[in-house]
């Protein structure tokens, strides 16, 4: 063997175990969300556990092209549902929120009292920049260690795990998914949202970004 075919194997070789190690450390640790999470996520209200408080998690209420965002009308659905049927008696709307307007958890707070439900069983957290924060903050700043948390399958599997992971009894209720282009984009995030979970769960063991902030229950 010529030295530049030698040259050209010594670099290729340690390329090709990298390229293959990436794929194997996303499933893995799609592997690790799911064996945690799966006795613990439900998709029909009758046979999910009754929970004093229901964690709403938050998205945007339009897409970059200005229409309804399915995920976001199927999430504030579930959440009404289970208290219309008395399976939480309070919403913690968990979400994003800006200076400049954009606030997630006034939206879905706002939506949620049109859908019936009344505003004092409506709590709000300004701080759930992330599926993350949200969770941690949950326990940490609301010292709830019991609830259960409402987004689509894909999302609580990821949502429940960083909770049961943390000490805390965290179910899932899945919304209705939406099929199609939406779907798919969801999807390779969300795997992408599975590796830096498990990195900061079982390696980092982090902390929420704003740990230390007061709870807003009077929005």
């Amino acid at each position: 063997m010529s030295h530049s075919y030698r040259h050209l194997f010594r670099v290729l070789i340690p390329l090709v175990l990298v390229v293959g190690a990436i794929p194997a450390a996303i499933l893995a640790c799609h592997l690790i969300v799911v064996g945690v999470a799966a006795d613990y996520c439900y998709d029909s209200p009758d046979r999910l556990p009754a929970s004093r408080v229901g964690v709403l998690l938050g998205t945007s209420k339009f897409t970059a092209a200005g229409t309804p965002n399915p995920y976001y009308l199927a999430r504030l659905e579930a959440a009404r549902e289970l208290f219309a049927s008395g399976k939480i008696q309070l919403i913690l709307v968990s979400g994003y929120k800006t200076s400049h307007g954009y606030d997630e958890p006034r939206a879905m707070r706002d939506d949620l009292i049109r859908k019936g439900v009344p505003g004092d069983c409506i709590w709000g957290d300004d701080h759930g920049d992330r599926t993350f924060d949200s969770i941690l903050r949950v326990r940490k700043v609301f010292k709830i260690d019991s609830c259960v948390v409402i987004s689509q399958r894909f999302h609580i599997e990821r949502a429940v795990y960083i909770g049961r992971r943390n000490g805390m009894a965290v179910n899932g209720y899945a919304a209705e998914d939406h099929p199609g282009r939406f779907r798919l984009e969801q999807r390779v995030r969300e795997y992408l949202a599975r590796v830096r979970a498990v990195i900061d769960v079982e390696v980092l063991r982090a902390e929420p970004s704003y740990a230390d902030s007061s709870p807003d229950q009077t929005q």
